[in-house]
């Protein structure tokens, strides 16, 4: 995957239309995408950092079609502020589905909820491992 530094990103601009281009401005933030236009299903990972960690994770899980297109779409520095406007740009993309590394309870929850009301499917790539390593070490992750 390829990865924008944060001077291109900063001065990157491009209007919300049809599918997404690289760097474009997606709810006050950036996205960057990752395969061919063509592709048949969309994968946003919706993130508060910049998603290295999630990308990695579904590459892998891309890697696992080889003959499907799935079109991978990294939704960066997201704020709960900003998280109902990225839903409603997501909910019309080409058959989305949300894959989130948020670990902030409130706002999981809150992309969980605006997901099933926009009837988009949507996983947490990180609170099953973090929840059970809460539980295990008996620490409450820094967020």
């Amino acid at each position: 995957p390829k990865h924008s530094d944060d001077a291109t990103a900063a001065t990157a601009t491009a209007q919300v239309s049809g599918r997404y281009n690289r760097y474009q401005p997606l709810g006050g933030s950036f996205c960057r995408d990752h395969t061919d236009p063509n592709d048949r299903l969309t994968i946003c990972l919706a993130t508060t950092g910049v998603g290295i960690s999630g990308e990695r994770v579904l590459a892998a899980v891309q890697g696992q079609f080889p003959e499907t297109g799935i079109h991978i779409i990294v939704l960066p520095h997201l704020t709960d502020d900003n998280l109902e406007s990225v839903v409603e740009d997501i909910k019309n993309m080409d058959h989305p589905i949300v894959a989130m590394t948020i670990v902030i309870e409130s706002m999981r929850d809150h992309l969980y909820q605006l997901c099933a009301a926009a009837n988009i499917p949507a996983v947490d790539l990180l609170w099953p491992l973090v929840g059970t390593l809460q539980n295990v070490l008996k620490m409450n992750p820094i967020q």
